[in-house]
């Protein structure tokens, strides 16, 4: 009589449970991390309200710095209409002078 074997889908089995066995189940920190990065730090630390105000505040205002940055001044209007205004003349200059 043959000696009695494993069939292969008790080894397919096996290995699919010895699998399941390493899975990492995520935390509930990294969950809300990964969907809502920050609110863990609102939960956790309910009364850092001051804190969280000044960050808000700051990045408020560096909005509006970077805003007032990019605004041209006068002087810096007033110089290049100039300076086209001078290359518009002194093309006109040219051309009638080709004629």
């Amino acid at each position: 009589m043959l000696p009695l074997r494993r069939l292969p889908i008790e080894d397919a089995l096996r290995e699919s449970l010895d699998r399941q066995e390493n899975l990492h189940v995520p935390t509930l920190s990294e969950i809300l991390e990964k969907n809502r990065p920050g609110l863990l730090d609102v939960i956790m630390h309910p009364f850092a309200f001051k804190q969280r105000r000044r960050e808000k505040r700051d990045r408020h205002s560096m909005k509006v710095l970077e805003e007032y940055d990019r605004v041209r001044s006068f002087d810096e209007l007033l110089r290049e209409a100039y300076e086209k205004q001078m290359l518009e003349d002194s093309l006109m200059n040219s051309n009638k002078a080709a004629e």
